[in-house]
């Protein structure tokens, strides 16, 4: 399989547990020029450096737990940087109750503007 990166989830029920992968969808592996378009579509790499560049600029003592506690303020920039919308069932897969957030966010847009 082009997917294989020895890379397990170590927790039982991870939440990746529960989303399907494209090969229980589509019925196959994603072929590798589909991996780099889907790469590049959301513009991936750039935005993994992004982060990576982050946590050097802070260089906080646990690096996992300052990626975990920013990462829906990186991913809101990288969206509005490239004008990714989010998909229209995002909401849908949110875990948390917005106002138990210790931050304020602004809204991701959903949809092209009117």
């Amino acid at each position: 399989s082009s997917l294989e990166s020895g890379w397990e989830a170590t927790t039982p029920n991870d939440s990746l547990d529960h989303r399907p992968t494209f090969a229980q969808t589509e019925g196959r592996d994603p072929s590798n020029e589909e991996i780099l378009g889907y790469i590049e579509r959301f513009k991936l790499q750039e935005f993994l450096s992004d982060i990576v560049m982050c946590v050097a600029k802070y260089m906080p003592k646990d690096p996992f737990e300052f990626i975990q506690d920013h990462i829906t303020d990186l991913v809101n920039r990288h969206r509005g940087k490239h004008n990714i919308l989010a998909a229209p069932d995002a909401a849908k897969r949110v875990h948390f109750a917005p106002d138990t957030l210790s931050i304020s966010l602004a809204q991701p847009k959903v949809g092209p503007e009117e």
